[in-house]
This record gives structure tokens, sequence and C-alpha cells, in this order.
């Protein structure tokens, strides 16, 4: 269920190893592991022994400083935080459905970015892309390290005080 690069998955909606939340705090290192806090899920763990954590610790701590989405894949077992990535919170500009794919266009970003058709959310997904062309509704799209593989689409997180 490989997306593409960097261990990231595919998952499904529903999926209990993927969390899209806000961090709402970072507690200091304790025993090799730094505690992140999240508005609407239970608290996660980074591990300091791997060699991803300076950098994704600086992302979170700068995502819950601007108060922006973050897509967590973790180890629903141990809570431990396996990758970090920065969705997208964007309309969507066009979608050109290919053999293998769909292209997609977003109002912010220059980039193109791929859902592919082997992806086992596709229905769904280009669904929900295709209501975005035409209502003009902003989505959070998160893609995959490198390649621009479109791993989850999902309406914006609710606002919060």
């Amino acid at each position: 269920m490989n997306a593409g690069c960097c261990g990231t998955r595919s998952p499904g909606p529903e999926d209990e190893a993927v969390i899209v939340d806000i961090v709402t705090a970072v507690a200091p290192p304790q025993g090799g592991f730094i505690e992140v806090s999240l508005r609407d899920h239970e608290p996660v763990r980074l591990d300091e022994a791997r060699i991803l954590t300076t950098a994704h610790l600086s992302f979170l701590q700068t995502s819950r400083d601007y108060k922006t989405a973050v897509y967590l894949e973790i180890d629903p077992a141990t809570r431990v935080i396996d990758e970090v990535l920065a969705p997208y919170d964007s309309p969507v500009l066009s979608v050109n459905e290919q053999a293998d794919r769909a292209e997609v266009l977003l109002v912010y970003s220059a980039a193109y970015h791929f859902l592919l058709r082997s992806h086992p959310d596709y229905a769904r997904m280009i669904s929900d892309l295709r209501s975005s062309v035409e209502h003009g509704n902003n989505l959070l799209i998160t893609e995959s390290r490198d390649e621009h593989f479109i791993i989850d689409v999902r309406d914006p997180l609710p606002e919060r005080n």
C-alpha cells in the first residue's frame, strides 16, 4: 500500500495510524521521547533515537506556532510518530484524469500533484477533488514527500477557539 517514497502509507479515511490535527504543545524530552499534544486526538510521541526527529520536531513546533494542520503517521500501539507531512490547505483548480492517474492543480501550489488510480481510496478522493473544482471549497491535501503523489484528501479541520 506504499504511495512512493519515505515509507509513506496510503491511508483510508478511517485509518487509525493516520492523524491530521493541530499541534497544541510539544513537551521537553523525557525518557528518550518527546510528547506532542494534539487538539482533537490523544498525544503522540517522537522517538529521539530516530534520524528525522530533529526535522520533525522543528516542523511540529512551527505548525504549533502557526496553528496549521499536520499529517502524522503513527504506530497505533505505541503512538510513536513514523512520518510527518504538511497538507496543502487549498481549493482545487483543475483535475485532469489520465489512464493511470489524475493530474491535480491546486490554487495555492505551482506544482502538479498526482492521484494514482491504484490508490485504494481513489474513488472518494477524486470525487472530493472534483467537488472542490466545482464549488471552490478548500481541502487538506497531503502528498508523498518527493513524488507529489496524493495520499490523503479531506475537509479542512473545523475552527476552534
